[in-house]
C-alpha cells in the first residue's frame, strides 16, 4: 500500500468510483454507437483498466482476507468449516506460518466460522497454492469477472440481442472495482450464471453442461438454486452432480452454523427493510422489558432472530425484546414479499433470465443486507434488459450502481477511528433514486393485456 492512512486511500477510491459511475451515464447513452467490430478492443481496454486497479489497496471490505484464510487452512489440513479464525485450535498453525497472522488480524467477524459454500472454497484453495496473496486472488477475481462478461456476450448473441450491450458491463465501475479491488467471490458466482445463460440460450440440449456451470453460481452464493425447478431436469441434474463433486472434499463440514448467525442478526445498507423495521418499532418501541407473546409466536420470533444472549438455556422460548420483535416482524414481511415474487416467477417465468432476474432484484431490494458487491448478481439481467425490449427495467440497476457508493462512506470512518455509523440520510440519498427509477420503469412497462415473460 502506498504511504498514507488507509482511510484516506479508501476515501479516494470511493470518490473515484462515484465520479466514474456518474461519467458512466455517457456509456449508457452511447453504447449503441460502438461498432460491433470494436468489441474486441473494448475487452482489451477493460482488461487493462482492471490491471491498473490491481495497484490499488484492497480496502473495500475484509472479505478477501477470509477467502485467503479459508484457502490457507485447507493447505494446512484444516477443514474450512471446522473452526472460526480466532479459535485457539489454530494458534499452532499460525505460529508455524507467520504470514498467516497478518491475514488473521484483518478478518472481519473472526469469531464466526466461514459462510462460503464448497465451490467458493475450491477457488480459495486454488488461489492460495503458493501462499495467501491478496494480489493473486484479486487477479483471479478480475479474470472471472471478465470471463462473465465474455459469457454474457455469447448470451446476448444467442438470444438475438445486440451484443454491443456488453460494453455496459465492461465500463461500469461496479464490477471492475468489486472484482479487481474488493476481490469478491461473487465474481465466481456471476461467471457460473453467465456461462449457464449462454449455454441455455443455445438450446435445451446443453442443459446438463449448463447445470454443471450453474453449480458455480450455487456454490458461491446459495440463492441461485431457487431457480432450478423452472430450468428443466437436465439443468437440475447437472447442477446436482457438479455440486456433489464440489462438496466431496468437505464432507462432514457445512457453513450452516455461520449462515444461521449471518441470517439471524446481520443488517447492512438495507433500504426497504430499514423502513419495515422503523415501522414496527413504532408498534414495539425499544425498551428494557420483554414483550409478552404466546409460546408459538415466541418460537417463530426466536427462530428468526436467533438465541437470546444470556438466555440460551431457554432456547426457542427465550423472551423477545421489542427491538428483536420489530426485527423479526420486518423479516416476516420482507420474506413474504420475496416469496410472492419467487412463486410468481417459478409459475410464469419462461427461462433463466425471467426467473432469476426478478428474484435477484427483489432479494436485493428487500434484504436486510445489500452490500454493493451483491449488485453484481443483478448486472447480467440489467445488460440483457438494456439490449432487448425491456430497456426501462434496467434503469433501477444503473441508478443504483451510481448511488451504491454511498454505502462505503461509513467504512472510511471505520478505518480511521474504528467506528461505524450509517446515518439515515445516507440511505435516503442512496435508495430514493432507485425506488423512483423502479416505480417509473414498472409503470412504463406494464400495459393492459401484455403477455407475461
Amino acid at each position: 500500500m502506498a504511504p498514507g492512512r488507509p482511510a484516506d486511500h479508501l476515501a479516494r477510491i470511493v470518490l473515484g468510483a462515484a465520479l466514474g459511475a456518474a461519467a458512466f451515464a455517457g456509456v449508457l447513452r452511447g453504447w449503441r454507437a460502438v461498432p460491433e467490430a470494436w468489441l474486441g478492443r473494448a475487452f482489451v481496454l477493460a482488461a487493462l483498466g482492471r490491471l491498473l486497479l490491481l495497484a490499488l489497496p484492497p480496502l473495500l471490505s475484509e472479505d478477501l482476507w477470509r477467502y485467503l484464510w479459508d484457502g490457507a487452512m485447507q493447505h494446512l489440513g484444516h477443514g474450512p468449516y471446522d473452526h472460526a479464525p480466532n479459535s485457539p485450535a489454530l494458534d499452532a498453525a499460525v505460529a508455524a506460518f507467520p504470514a498467516l497472522q497478518d491475514v488473521r488480524d484483518q478478518i472481519g467477524h473472526a469469531a464466526i466460522p466461514t459462510i462460503y459454500p464448497p465451490a467458493a472454497q475450491l477457488a480459495f484453495r486454488l488461489a492460495t497454492l503458493s501462499g495467501p496473496s491478496p494480489l493473486v486472488w484479486r487477479a483471479m477475481a478480475a479474470c472471472m469477472e471478465l470471463g462473465a462478461a465474455f459469457a454474457l456476450l455469447h448470451w446476448l448473441r444467442r438470444s438475438g440481442r445486440d451484443p454491443r450491450a456488453v460494453v455496459l458491463w465492461l465500463f461500469c465501475p461496479l464490477p471492475a472495482l468489486e472484482a479487481a479491488v474488493g476481490g469478491h467471490v461473487d465474481a465466481l458466482g456471476v461467471l457460473g450464471l453467465c456461462l449457464a445463460g449462454a449455454l441455455l440460450a443455445a438450446g435445451p440440449a446443453r442443459g446438463l453442461l449448463a447445470g454443471g456451470v450453474f453449480a458455480l453460481a450455487v456454490g458461491a452464493k446459495l440463492f441461485p438454486a431457487v431457480a432450478l425447478p423452472r430450468l428443466g431436469w437436465r439443468v437440475a441434474v447437472g447442477c446436482g452432480l457438479a455440486s456433489a463433486l464440489f462438496a466431496l472434499p468437505y464432507l462432514g463440514g457445512t457453513p450452516a452454523e455461520a449462515l444461521a448467525t449471518y441470517g439471524h442478526r446481520w443488517r447492512g445498507n438495507d433500504g426497504l427493510f430499514a423502513l419495515l423495521v422503523h415501522a414496527f418499532e413504532q408498534v414495539w418501541p425499544p425498551g428494557p422489558t420483554p414483550v409478552e407473546l404466546p409460546a408459538m409466536l415466541t418460537r417463530v420470533g426466536r427462530w428468526l432472530v436467533g438465541p437470546a444472549p444470556g438466555f440460551e438455556a431457554l432456547g426457542p422460548l427465550a423472551p423477545l425484546w421489542p427491538d428483536e420483535l420489530a426485527f423479526a416482524a420486518a423479516k416476516l414481511v420482507a420474506g413474504a414479499l420475496l416469496g410472492l415474487v419467487v412463486v410468481e416467477r417459478l409459475w410464469r417465468g419462461r427461462d433463466l433470465e425471467h426467473v432469476l432476474g426478478p428474484i435477484t432484484a427483489a432479494l436485493l431490494l428487500v434484504a436486510p443486507v445489500a452490500h454493493p458487491w451483491y449488485l453484481l448478481w443483478w448486472l447480467p439481467f440489467a445488460v440483457l434488459a438494456a439490449a432487448g425490449g425491456e430497456r426501462r427495467l434496467s434503469w433501477p440497476f444503473w441508478v443504483w450502481s451510481v448511488t451504491v457508493w454511498i454505502a462505503y462512506v461509513p467504512r472510511v470512518a471505520l478505518l480511521d477511528a474504528g467506528t461505524w455509523t450509517f446515518p439515515s440520510v445516507f440511505a435516503v440519498v442512496e435508495y430514493i433514486p432507485v425506488w423512483i427509477a423502479l416505480v417509473s420503469a414498472v409503470a412504463a412497462t406494464v400495459k393492459p393485456g401484455r403477455p407475461s415473460t
